[in-house]
């Protein structure tokens, strides 16, 4: 079983508040996941509950995650609590630092895979670096 951590950082021309305000909605996930296709439903009695359904197109997967730590405008941490294979635990750490009028945001991502680490490495660059793309789209 592969143990690791990853480390990506994002550069965003945009002042933190506005950063942080789009980041700390769950929902918004959609908009910066192009692969798989991403629905978020929120649990409205548990706000702190986030459910992901994947959609690789001949299967769905749903992930469940609660957010266990908010610093406002520092950081958040969501725990996967309900995973799919090869994942066998998996912690993320969303950083945001105010940088000039710029914000770089740090994702942090512990985890534990039945899978060989280079390929949840490999799995995990290339999901953010579509996310990247996407947020620079966004955040123009």
């Amino acid at each position: 079983m592969a143990k690791g951590r990853f480390e990506y950082k994002t550069v965003i021309k945009k002042d933190i508040r506005l950063v942080w305000d789009f980041f700390s909605n769950p929902a918004n996930l959609q908009k910066i996941t192009s692969f798989p296709r991403v629905q978020v439903i929120r649990d409205l009695e548990q706000e702190e509950r986030i459910k992901i359904k994947l959609n690789f197109f001949l299967f769905r997967i749903t992930w469940s995650a609660v957010i266990t730590e908010i610093r406002d405008q520092d950081y958040f941490i969501d725990k996967g609590d309900s995973l799919p294979f090869p994942l066998k635990q998996w912690e993320h750490t969303h950083q945001f630092e105010s940088r000039g009028t710029g914000t770089i945001m740090t994702d942090k991502v512990e985890y534990r895979a039945f899978a060989p680490d280079f390929l949840v490495k490999m799995m995990l660059i290339l999901m953010f670096k579509s996310r990247e793309k996407k947020i620079k789209s966004i955040f123009r």
